[in-house]
């Protein structure tokens, strides 16, 4: 798994790359948390468009980050999903309580987010 962070505005982009698994994700969660923690952002926009695979361990993640911004009156959105991940995300019924563009651009500019 590739992890690329970059932070504009009170904004947090996270661009994945590989598997969202088991295998993968604490070591994510422990560099996103840290990031978040480090520049109070209060938004995260997750980028998908790389991920090939994500299991349950992936939509954790997700979730608790979610669940984490959200009780710091923060928020998380997901953009550009492959087919295969949008499905995972979709069989959990995430898209209810977290927004899921096509595009990073979409995402962005829906959030008043400047690229």
């Amino acid at each position: 798994m590739v992890l690329e962070l970059k932070l504009e505005a009170a904004c947090l982009f996270v661009r994945l790359k590989g598997d969202l698994d088991l295998y993968s994700v604490d070591k994510i969660k422990e560099l996103v948390d840290h990031e978040l923690k480090r520049t109070q952002a209060r938004l995260l926009l997750i980028d998908l468009s790389r991920v090939a695979f994500m299991d349950s361990s992936g939509l954790g993640f997700i979730l608790g980050r979610y669940r984490h911004l959200r009780g710091k009156g923060g928020r998380v959105v997901l953009a550009a999903p492959g087919p295969q991940v949008r499905r995972v995300l979709e069989l959990a019924g995430v898209e209810r309580i977290i927004k899921i563009y096509d595009s990073k651009k979409a995402a962005c500019r829906a959030q008043g987010e400047v690229l």
